[in-house]
């Protein structure tokens, strides 16, 4: 789609507005009919054999209302479940940056090559931060930013270590080796303290929005990772054989512009019908 089929939709005063969540990085959009009210999303209770797209139940203001995960309706994992993978890999990565040092120690005393990676973009980790985006994990607070930036630095650090430590044991073993030291109770222990701080906090700073919708007469909560915009969309599609999977939400399709230099985004739309059977309120 071109710039000035959207000057020509701008026109159109009679497109239908909107609110526009995001799910990881897909747009779904909810008709504006549907939409009570956005919050901070509410500590769930959790019922007996809820069904796994259930969160559970949340007070919004005096009333009590069932809330579902977005992502899980929508066949994507959770956001529990990818905290739980972060935790993982940030434990797995730790142990890394342990079995790095050992290695560097054992490469000098044994005088032989140390192969692993001097260059901190390199390893596992370094790929993973290079790539990691907060966004994905709803990593938005000022706490959250401040304690990923601060992997940068330490991290670095403790590669150009090797270059050091093999330069110096060329001539001094013993030198060499009481740098690796000093690097154990320093460089390397700030970056230990760093994944332990992120396992142990990240979870807590991440940041959801309840979206409560009315379906079918009553009020649902639904977990989204941020809302976008309200907008009115237009060149809205009927429904395709890709939207025919009844574990989606989305019966049409439509098209977002972000912002005037921004690429068109195809935005799924919320159907109201497959809305209530995915929540059982059909």
């Amino acid at each position: 789609m071109s710039d000035d089929d959207f000057e020509d939709f701008d026109d159109d005063t009679h497109a239908p507005l909107h609110e526009i969540v995001m799910v990881r990085h897909t747009p779904i959009a909810f008709p504006a009919t549907l939409i009570d009210e956005v919050l901070p999303m509410p500590q769930a209770a959790p019922m007996p054999l809820q069904p796994p797209t259930m969160r559970g139940m949340v007070w919004v203001r005096s009333d009590l209302i069932p809330t579902f995960d977005l992502r899980v309706l929508l066949a994507q994992p959770s956001a529990a479940q990818e905290f739980d993978d972060l935790r993982d890999l940030l434990a797995a990565r730790r142990a890394d940056h342990l079995r790095w040092i050992t290695e560097l120690e054992a490469s000098v005393r044994e005088r032989r090559p140390f192969t692993l990676a001097r260059d901190p973009t390199q390893c596992a980790f370094g790929r993973w931060y290079g790539s990691f985006r907060p966004d994905d994990h709803h990593l938005t607070s000022v706490s959250a930013q401040s304690l990923l930036r601060a992997f940068d630095r330490p991290h670095r650090a403790i590669h150009a270590l090797a270059d050091e430590v093999l330069t110096l044991a060329v001539a001094d073993r013993d030198a060499a080796l009481a740098a690796i030291d000093r690097a154990r109770d320093t460089t390397l222990g700030e970056l230990l303290r760093l994944f332990d701080e992120a396992q142990r906090d990240l979870h807590g700073l991440r940041r959801e929005l309840c979206l409560v919708v009315r379906v079918n007469g009553r009020r649902v909560g639904l977990a989204v990772d941020a809302v976008r915009a309200i907008e009115a969309l237009h060149d809205i599609a009927p429904a395709t054989d890709a939207h025919a999977d009844t574990a989606r939400l989305a019966a049409l399709r439509g098209w977002w512009k972000p912002s005037t230099d921004a690429p068109a985004l195809p935005v799924e739309i919320v159907d109201a019908a497959r809305l209530a059977a995915a929540v059982g309120l059909a």
